[in-house]
């Protein structure tokens, strides 16, 4: 029955991705990941070798997601191509390499090759990957000092004073930087925790700068709107950073209509998902202002949170916190008359 329902959408989606310009790459990789949701990865393969030409900001998760797909139609030489490419990052692909799209390439002359040249070039990491790394580094260890010494309630114990401090001066330290390089992006950061997919020392900051927090004396809003158009960065996680920052309500997304998926969990132990719906208004306003970051369209995202919740292999997606909301179907016929929710499975 899903699959039925993808077919449809998949088509609808297809058609709205021909309105965005097909020079900018982040509507080719949208379009790129529109086909790895179709299971067609030699037409993804087309799509990322495209965007790669049109940009040198190319995002890691990219990056990799071109070589799982590689992988699957076998043609290593493109998987070394890419796995290099995040390697002059810093990033580790040892743990990459356990995931099943990657057993056919470890097993060739092509993954010995790879480590072949990672040992016998000890210059292979780009040195300006790290030229932030160190002091973001230090920054969230700061953070992270005093607030796990009682991580239930920091706020409420001995060491709040102090931890509105470090909070402060983070933000402020923060702010210094950006006004020099830019939002922090993994060009000058490497990755933490080897993740393609969170910036996590930069986004502890921007979370304790959230609207009402007591530690608040930056507003980065402003920041995060020009970084989520410069193209550096995971644009749906700086999304889901900047609704905090604006004090919007975590569950529903008005302004890009990001994170509106609940799980429905019914008695017997079964569940569907849920989208949220919006008016056709409502989600044409949505859709301009998705389009105006040249993010795509709801509908298109929405399929991608829902093939990485059911479907997903190995690949990575930018798909802001993915907070799912788990209520019980009882409760969420009250909270939300069935007119507003959209049942997909």
């Amino acid at each position: 029955m899903i699959k039925c329902k993808y077919f449809l959408i998949l088509i609808i989606i297809l058609i709205s991705l021909n309105s965005f310009s097909q020079n900018n790459y982040r509507s080719t990789i949208n379009r790129a990941e529109f086909y790895i949701i179709n299971q067609k990865y030699d037409s993804a393969s087309y799509y990322y070798k495209k965007s790669f030409d049109i940009s040198k900001n190319v995002l890691g998760k990219d990056y990799y997601n071109a070589a799982v797909c590689a992988s699957l139609q076998n043609q290593f030489t493109e998987v070394n191509e890419y796995l290099l490419l995040l390697i002059k990052r810093g990033f580790d692909i040892t743990e990459i390499l356990k995931k099943k799209s990657f057993d056919g390439f470890k097993k060739s002359i092509y993954c010995k090759n790879l480590f072949n040249i990672i040992k016998s070039d000890s210059s292979l990491i780009n040195p300006n990957t790290f030229l932030l790394k160190n002091q973001l580094d230090s920054m969230f260890a700061d953070d992270r000092y005093f607030r796990i010494r009682n991580p239930r309630d920091y706020m409420n114990h001995e060491y709040r004073d102090i931890i509105k401090l470090i909070d402060s001066i983070n933000a402020i330290k923060l702010i210094s930087i950006m006004n020099k390089y830019g939002f922090p992006n993994e060009f000058y950061t490497g990755y933490y925790n080897n993740s393609l997919s969170v910036n996590l020392p930069t986004n502890i900051i921007v979370i304790h700068q959230q609207n009402g927090s007591p530690s608040r004396v930056v507003d980065f809003s402003k920041y995060l709107l020009d970084a989520i158009k410069d193209e550096k960065t995971l644009p749906n996680m700086l999304v889901s950073l900047y609704r905090l920052t604006i004090g919007q309500d975590i569950i529903i997304d008005s302004i890009f209509g990001i994170n509106n998926i609940f799980k429905i969990t019914r008695p017997n132990g079964s569940f569907i998902y849920a989208f949220k719906k919006y008016s056709k208004e409502k989600e044409e306003s949505i859709n301009k202002k998705r389009k105006e970051f040249n993010l795509d369209n709801i509908e298109s995202f929405r399929m991608l949170e829902l093939y990485n919740l059911t479907n997903n292999m190995d690949f990575v997606f930018d798909l802001g916190n993915n907070y799912v909301e788990e209520i019980p179907e009882e409760i969420a016929t009250q909270i939300f008359k069935k007119d507003y929710l959209n049942y997909v499975k």
